[in-house]
């Protein structure tokens, strides 16, 4: 498969960023159908890993990195954002004794509970994923419920995950709308800062097909970042 990079996506949202002076990276890693869970999660943590360790290098701040994605690549980045990240201090590769928790994020899409998807939808891409068709009725002991549990940025929702913005159509029929929903609640009721964009008639994808008179969310991501990430940096690098 073609280097994620090359993804038209880059040229659609990365410019927004650069131009606001923000240095992005456009990580690469194994997915689906050749690859399951965890291996996407396991790349992305070493690349956070990997450009923290480096920061000096690239000439950024390593206690201010944000991760923005859309659809799978936002269900990384809200693992990302939730999970503790903290890296193995006895590992021989000191890269792996870095940190990979991101200090703030935007998701687009983002499937959030696995398990509470509709199966109707998403299902199949989940299934690719994960290894089974899960759902709320799966037995609680099984391997494959345990996959998708684990496999859920909301369980890992606490009161020290940094800022999300949540992007989300309200017509999405591949990632229902109320997943971004479960998340504001968990992330709230955390007293983490949340923000949810609902975008009206916006279906599936980087456009949100269908969208009404759509907000301008490349902006609000920037904003974001500049409001939840940037603001009081040391550094003029971001």
């Amino acid at each position: 498969a073609p280097p994620l990079k090359e993804s038209p996506q880059v040229g659609m949202y990365v410019p927004s960023l650069t131009q606001a002076g923000y240095t992005v990276f456009a990580v690469t890693h194994r997915a689906t159908p050749a690859f399951r869970f965890p291996a996407p999660l396991e790349d992305a943590q070493r690349a956070v890993r990997f450009i923290r360790h480096n920061a000096a290098k690239y000439g950024i701040d390593p206690a201010r990195i944000g991760g923005s994605g859309g659809s799978s690549g936002a269900h990384l980045v809200s693992m990302l954002a939730t999970m503790d990240g903290t890296g193995d201090p006895g590992d021989a590769d000191a890269v792996n004794r870095e940190s990979a928790k991101l200090q703030c994020a935007v998701a687009r899409a983002a499937p959030i509970d696995l398990v509470r998807m509709n199966p109707s939808l998403g299902a199949g891409a989940l299934a690719l994923l994960l290894g089974a068709n899960v759902t709320e009725g799966t037995p609680k002991a099984s391997a494959e419920y345990k996959a998708a549990w684990a496999a859920s940025p909301i369980n890992y929702v606490s009161t020290d995950d940094p800022p999300m913005l949540l992007v989300h159509g309200d017509a999405d029929r591949t990632v229902p709308f109320n997943q971004s929903e479960l998340m504001e609640a968990a992330l709230r009721k955390a007293g983490v800062p949340v923000q949810l964009i609902r975008i009206e008639g916006g279906d599936h994808g980087p456009t949100f097909p269908g969208a009404k008179n759509p907000p301008d969310y490349k902006a609000a991501m920037v904003r974001w970042f500049d409001e939840r990430l940037r603001r009081g940096s040391s550094s003029s690098n971001k």
